[in-house]
C-alpha cells in the first residue's frame, strides 16, 4: 500500500477500493481458528488462496506504481524505500553487489555496486569457510555447523513432535539436517560471498531436507534463506543459535517488545480447587509451557549487548539457557489427540487434517546479529526495519530529470502510509520504553483521518496515527509506463509451494472402523437408556450420565464422519481441492457439519450438568 501512496502523491490514481476489497478478502483469514492453524484442510486451503489472489494483485499494482513513478526519473537503478530510518543495505543482486544508502521514505538513487567476481569452474569448499568483517568472525564446517567464535548458529535440528495443531508437545531429539552436498560458493565480490547446499535427515519413513543459502557481507546479519521440504508426521524441525549469552529474553510482538521467561509455570494442576475446576472444561496446559510467540524477532540482552534472530513468517521460539530455538517446521495431522502429556480438556474435534503435516517446499529467510547495545534500543529496530522491508531496487529508462524524492525521515518503526480522508496518513508506534521525539509536530489523527491533535513525540509503547504533509517529487509529468519500461530487481517472492500431504488411505479406513464401533456403542447406551424407568434421584443422575455418554459417543461419531466426508473429497480431486469446491456449498458435508454443531452444544452442556453431579 505505501508505494502506490507515493504514486498518488505525483497524480496516479490511489486505488482506494482495490485496496479496501483486498483488506477485506484478507480479513477473512483472521477468524480465531484460523490464524492459529488449528481448522480443517479445507479452511486453510481457502486462506492460501486469498493470500495467493492478494499477493499476485498486489504484485500487479506495485508494477504499475512502480512505473509511474520512475517515469519522471533520469535512466537508472533506483532504491525505492518505504522504511523511515535513514541506513545504509547491502543487496545482492544476479550481476554484483549494491550499497544503497536511504535517507526515509523515498527515492534514492543506488550509491555504488561491486561487480560479481569470476568464479572458478570449481567453486566447492573442501575444508572450512572462514569470514570475517567489521562485526563478526565466521567459519562454516563441512559438516554444515556455523561458528562464531565458539557458539554454533544456524543447526537444524529434528525432535519427536507429540502434540496435535493446538498444542505442541517436544519429545527426544532425532537428529540434524546434515549436509548432502558439499559447500559451493555462487556468487562473491570483494565485500560479500553467497553459500549454498543441500542437507537431509531421514528417519524411517519421515524426513527432511532443505537448501540453505547463506549471505554474508559487511552488514552485522549473516542470513540465511531455507527451502525446507519434509515427509511424514510427528516430527518438527528447529533452527538452533547458541548465543552465549546469560541475560533477558526479549521477543518482538506487533507493534511491541515483550520481556519473556525461559519457561511459564504459573499454570493450574492438574486437579485444580472445586470452584474452579467446575468452570474449567476447556483446554488448558499442564506443568509448563516453553514455546512462545513472536513477530519479526527474539534477542537475549546483558549488559555486553544482544543476541538477536531476525525471522520473516516465523512465529514460535524456544528459549534455554542462552539457546535459542526457532520452530520452522511441526509435522503433525490430528487436529487435537487425545493422548497428550501436558494438556487437558476439550481442545477441539478430532479431525485427522493431513494439510497439518506440511509436506510441501517452504522458504525461510532469517538472520543472526550481536550487537553491542541492548535490546530495547532504537538501533535494533532499524536493523529489524531494515531486514523485514528492504528497499525495491528498480531498473527504470524514465524520460525525466529527477535522481532523488525525500519523502519522510523519522527514527521509529513505520506500520503504515496510505491515502485516507484526502490526507497523507501514516501510523509510527514506539515498542521501546523510552520516548522518542519526532523532527517535528505532527497532527495526530484518529484512526479515520480526523485530526485531534498535534504529535511532537511518541511516548514508550504508543501508537501515533498522524497526518503528513504531501512533498511533491517535481514538476513533470510521468512518461507512459509503456514506453518506460522498469525492471524490478528484488520482487516479492511467493515462498510457498503445493502441499504433497494427501490423505491416507490406511487412515480412512479406520475412520470407518471407528464409526462402526461408535454405533456399536451407541446401541449399548441406548438400550441403557430404555431400561432406565421410574423416578427419584438416583434414576435421575443415572440417566443424565447417561444421555451425556450418548452426546459424547454422537459427537464423536459425527466428528468421525465429517472428517471422513472431508478427506474422501480431497482424495477425489486428486490431493488438492480446486477453488470453485472451496467456495461452493456440498449438501452432504453441510448437514454433518450442522448436526456436529449441534451435538457440540448439548455435549458442553452436559459437561457442565455432570460436573455439578460430581
Amino acid at each position: 500500500e505505501s508505494i502506490p501512496t507515493l504514486a498518488s502523491l505525483s497524480g496516479w490514481t490511489y486505488p482506494a477500493g482495490r485496496f479496501e476489497q483486498l483488506g477485506r478478502l484478507l480479513l477473512q483469514n483472521g477468524i480465531h481458528d484460523c490464524i492459529c492453524g488449528v481448522s480443517i484442510d479445507q479452511v486453510h486451503e481457502k486462506m492460501t488462496w486469498s493470500y495467493r489472489r492478494a499477493f499476485d494483485d498486489l504484485q500487479a499494482i506495485l508494477q504499475q506504481a512502480l512505473a509511474h513513478l520512475l517515469g519522471g526519473f533520469a535512466p537508472g537503478e533506483y532504491a525505492v524505500s518505504t522504511n523511515p530510518f535513514a541506513g545504509e543495505t547491502w543487496l545482492p543482486v544476479e550481476d554484483g553487489l549494491l550499497r544503497l544508502e536511504t535517507n526515509g521514505v523515498g527515492i534514492w538513487p543506488v550509491s555504488s555496486k561491486l561487480s560479481l567476481e569470476a568464479l572458478p569452474l570449481e567453486r566447492e569448499i573442501s575444508g572450512d569457510f572462514t569470514w570475517s568483517n567489521n562485526h563478526y568472525a565466521a567459519r562454516l564446517q563441512p559438516d554444515g555447523r556455523l561458528y562464531i567464535g565458539e557458539s554454533t548458529h544456524g543447526e537444524m535440528r529434528v525432535y519427536e513432535e507429540n502434540g496435535d495443531t493446538y498444542s505442541d508437545e517436544r519429545g527426544a531429539y532425532l537428529g540434524s539436517l546434515l549436509p548432502a552436498s558439499p559447500v559451493r560458493i555462487i556468487a562473491r565480490s570483494s565485500r560479500h560471498c553467497i553459500l549454498e547446499y543441500e542437507c537431509a535427515w531421514q528417519g524411517g519413513s519421515a524426513w527432511a531436507s532443505a537448501r540453505i543459502r547463506l549471505t554474508l557481507d559487511p552488514t552485522p546479519l549473516l542470513r540465511w534463506q531455507i527451502d525446507l521440504d519434509s515427509g511424514g508426521t510427528d516430527l518438527r524441525v528447529e533452527m538452533f543459535f547458541a548465543t552465549a549469552r546469560q541475560g533477558d529474553i526479549w521477543a518482538g510482538m506487533p507493534f511491541d517488545l515483550v520481556p519473556r521467561p525461559e519457561a511459564d509455570l504459573d499454570l493450574l494442576p492438574f486437579q485444580p480447587e472445586p470452584e474452579l475446576s467446575s468452570i474449567l472444561l476447556g483446554q488448558r496446559e499442564l506443568d509448563e509451557v516453553r514455546t512462545f510467540p513472536f513477530h519479526d524477532l527474539v534477542a537475549i540482552s546483558d549488559q555486553e549487548g544482544s543476541s538477536v534472530v531476525f525471522a520473516r513468517g516465523l512465529h514460535a521460539y524456544r528459549a534455554e539457557g542462552g539457546d535459542l530455538y526457532l520452530t520452522l517446521r511441526r509435522s503433525v495431522e490430528w487436529l487435537t489427540r487425545a493422548d497428550l502429556k501436558r494438556r487437558i480438556g476439550d481442545a477441539g474435534p478430532f479431525f485427522y487434517v493431513p494439510g497439518a503435516r506440511c509436506e510441501r517446499r517452504v522458504r525461510h529467510e532469517l538472520a543472526y546479529a550481536s550487537l553491542p547495545y541492548p535490546a530495547t534500543a532504537m538501533a535494533l529496530q532499524s536493523l529489524n526495519a531494515a531486514f523485514q522491508n528492504p528497499p525495491l531496487v528498480v531498473r527504470a529508462a524514465g524520460s525525466g530529470e529527477l535522481h532523488r524524492w525525500e519523502v519522510l525521515q523519522e527514527n521509529l518503526p513505520l506500520s503504515s502510509l496510505q491515502v485516507g480522508a484526502g490526507a497523507l496518513l501514516g501510523r509510527f508506534y514506539n515498542p521501546t520504553p523510552h520516548e522518542v521525539a519526532f523532527s517535528r509536530a505532527y497532527p495526530q489523527t484518529d484512526v479515520w483521518g480526523e485530526v485531534q491533535g498535534a504529535f511532537a513525540a511518541v511516548p514508550p509503547k504508543k501508537i501515533a496515527n498522524l497526518q503528513l504533509e504531501f512533498p511533491s517529487p517535481g514538476n513533470w509529468e510521468p512518461a507512459d509506463p509503456d514506453a518506460s519500461p522498469i525492471v524490478l530487481l528484488n520482487p516479492p517472492q511467493w515462498r510457498v509451494g503445493p502441499n504433497h500431504g494427501a490423505p491416507d488411505p490406511v487412515v480412512l479406513a479406520g475412520l470407518e472402523g471407528k464409526i462402526a464401533g461408535l454405533d456399536e456403542q451407541l446401541v449399548q447406551v441406548a438400550a441403557d437408556l430404555a431400561l432406565v424407568q421410574g423416578a427419584g434421584e438416583e434414576v435421575w443422575r443415572l440417566r443424565l450420565r447417561l444421555e451425556h455418554r450418548q452426546y459424547t459417543l454422537q459427537r464423536e461419531r459425527l466428528e468421525c464422519q465429517l472428517s471422513l466426508l472431508l478427506n474422501q473429497r480431497t482424495l477425489d480431486y486428486g490431493g488438492e481441492t480446486p477453488q470453485e469446491a472451496l467456495y461452493s456449498l456440498d449438501p452432504e458435508i453441510a448437514a454433518v457439519g450442522k448436526e456436529l454443531n449441534r451435538l457440540r452444544i448439548k455435549r458442553r452442556i452436559y459437561d457442565y450438568v455432570i460436573q455439578v453431579l460430581d
